[in-house]
């Protein structure tokens, strides 16, 4: 019944003030979608460009759903209220493990989501484990191991060189797809920051370097539209410089010993 009568005033709401109004907010829609999905749930946290202001007609919704009668965490894809709703669902047992997840990984998207989302549904535990989730952010990644970073510094340095001795505009735009990735991998780690994934490279970038962040899409743009690499390069080669510039004599690559189908030298 609560649920009905939560889309009907939703519904009357909107009628009052027009049909161009129909379409929900995005933390109207995450209450909606909550309602009707997971009305037992014990926490609901909105996250993402929602949670921050920041979202458009395009924005999907990102939801941490903590739910005791799931049996195992899991992520599931909806569409509801004209919205897509990313739904992340788990159980208090599986919080601390998904956690070191994230924190392994350098990746701690979970707590980024918990520590900087909106409380939309609250049992009073959510302080302590949105409190865990800032915790982590703190205390930063564990340090970068020096043959990770030696490693990092030498596929860089190959793909410079690659740079640097192509002729075909095909492959340099493959190759710096790559240096990109790697270069805002290799900055971020080397300064002990947190990595991103997709978008969020870019914004844990800006977060940490918003100058360095402007230089590394002024080169790019000087490569995608003029297609003139040199700014890039030299960008790139100031990152490696104070670590020691390019690697590529004598450093060494191990095979893995137990090698499964699809591994071997990497690079």
């Amino acid at each position: 019944m609560g649920k009905a009568i939560g889309i009907k005033c939703w519904i009357t709401d909107f009628w009052q003030r027009g049909w161009h109004d129909l379409k929900p907010t995005g933390e109207q829609a995450a209450r909606l979608f909550i309602d009707h999905w997971y009305p037992d749930c014990c926490i609901a946290i909105l996250a993402g460009s929602a949670a921050q202001g920041r979202e458009n007609d395009y924005s999907d919704l990102d939801l941490v759903i903590m739910d005791e009668t799931v049996p195992r965490p899991y992520r599931r894809t909806y569409r509801e209220f004209g919205r897509t709703i990313e739904a992340f669902v788990l159980n208090r047992a599986s919080c601390p493990a998904l956690f070191m997840v994230g924190i392994t990984t350098v990746l701690p998207s979970l707590q980024r989501m918990v520590a900087e989302g909106v409380v939309l549904k609250d049992d009073g535990t959510a302080a302590e484990i949105r409190e865990q989730a800032r915790n982590d952010l703190a205390a930063g990644p564990f340090p970068w191991m020096e043959e990770e970073k030696e490693a990092a510094r030498y596929r860089i340095s190959e793909y410079l060189e690659d740079l640097s001795g192509s002729s075909d505009r095909g492959e340099n735009l493959f190759i710096v797809q790559q240096l990109a990735e790697l270069v805002t991998e290799f900055v971020l780690r080397a300064n002990n920051q947190w990595l991103g994934e997709g978008k969020w490279a870019l914004r844990m970038l800006q977060r940490y370097d918003a100058s360095f962040s402007r230089s590394l899409i002024a080169c790019l743009e000087d490569f995608y539209v003029r297609n003139d690499r040199r700014s890039l390069v030299r960008l790139v080669d100031n990152v490696l410089e104070p670590w020691g510039g390019r690697l590529a004599e004598g450093h060494i690559i191990y095979a893995d010993a137990d090698l499964e189908e699809g591994e071997g030298w990497g690079g």
